[in-house]
């Protein structure tokens, strides 16, 4: 199942939809209200609530009771469509077109990211960096996160604002001291997500030991367009990732050159401390950034205009443009 987080356009409400195998979005809480609704179950507003959350996080926890659900909701869809009916009782429209929704990051607010460092041996030739011994990371803010279509912004603080495509991966059920042959059980599904950076920062943050605000200001983590739940991808270690801007390709690798898997960070991390359901792993990039093109990498640094399209096999493309920070931000 592909799960995602958007607004009608329009409206302020964050709500939780699935694609058809058409690219529609389904309305999950409207379509399941009605649902519960025709089958005249009792307090339907609230069992759609309670099992069909607005909230993704929300919606993961609840298991396989929420996924039950939403297979209900897209089997009631699709049967409504059939005959040729798409309004719920509350005259909401249960299907869409993608342009008819504004895309959310999937997961609004996780409680926590990691976002792992090095983890592709191509890639530390870009940073002049020797292999490390043990999966390494850092920390990105959920309020850096935008959505499909999300505007990246480029400011006076960011004259070398760089890409980075990644595999993410999403955590299902809590753990800790997690055993790697066990670690799998525990990841719900895989998104795109594209690890913007400021190098100049980046950099000079580094030289004192710590990384922070090169990779955390706003618009630094386009994330989606969805989750695809996990029983859906074969083999997570072997998808081909591009990254295009502006058409071009920059970075075009495969996930199966990562050094520390998902099982190796997820049994790594959980030793040190819990993971939740709706926790983000982010899992590292190839080589292909503009960082790495010598001898003129100012070349390939982002600009106000560009627009970029991070595809990963089996999870679609993740698009997004840069443009100057508005004024009255």
């Amino acid at each position: 199942m592909k799960l995602l987080t958007f607004r009608r356009r329009g409206e302020g409400i964050s709500r939780i939809g699935a694609l058809t195998l058409q690219g529609e979005v389904v309305d999950l809480s409207s379509a399941h209200t009605s649902y519960l609704h025709e089958k005249e179950e009792a307090s339907s507003k609230h069992l759609a609530i309670t099992s069909l959350p607005s909230d993704m996080a929300e919606f993961i926890r609840g298991g396989q009771a929420s996924l039950k659900a939403a297979e209900m909701a897209l089997t009631y869809v699709q049967e409504k469509k059939d005959q040729k009916m798409t309004l719920g009782p509350n005259v909401e429209k249960w299907v869409m077109s993608q342009e008819e929704v504004e895309f959310l990051p999937p997961i609004l607010h996780p409680g926590k990211m990691i976002s792992a460092g090095m983890n592709y041996q191509e890639h530390l030739a870009d940073s002049g960096s020797d292999a490390p011994e043990m999966p390494v990371a850092f920390s990105k803010f959920y309020s850096s996160l935008v959505g499909h279509h999300g505007k990246i912004y480029y400011t006076d603080q960011t004259t070398t604002l760089d890409y980075e495509i990644e595999l993410a991966f999403v955590i299902g059920k809590k753990g800790k001291y997690i055993k790697r042959d066990e670690a799998m059980d525990y990841v719900y599904g895989y998104t795109i997500f594209n690890d913007v950076s400021e190098r100049t920062l980046q950099f000079r943050e580094m030289k004192q030991g710590l990384l922070l605000g090169g990779k955390n200001m706003d618009t630094f983590g386009p994330l989606g367009p969805w989750i695809v739940t996990k029983d859906e991808i074969e083999d997570p270690h072997n998808l081909r990732m591009i990254l295009k801007v502006n058409g071009e390709i920059r970075q075009d690798s495969n996930t199966k050159y990562m050094m520390f898997h998902i099982c190796d960070q997820i049994a790594y991390w959980s030793s040190l401390m819990s993971l939740h359901p709706g926790d983000l792993f982010a899992t590292g990039t190839p080589s292909g950034v503009a960082l790495g093109r010598k001898p003129h990498p100012e070349l390939y640094y982002l600009k106000p205009g560009d627009r970029i399209e991070a595809s990963i096999e089996g999870l679609g493309i993740l698009m997004n443009q840069v443009v100057r920070e508005p004024k009255d931000k």
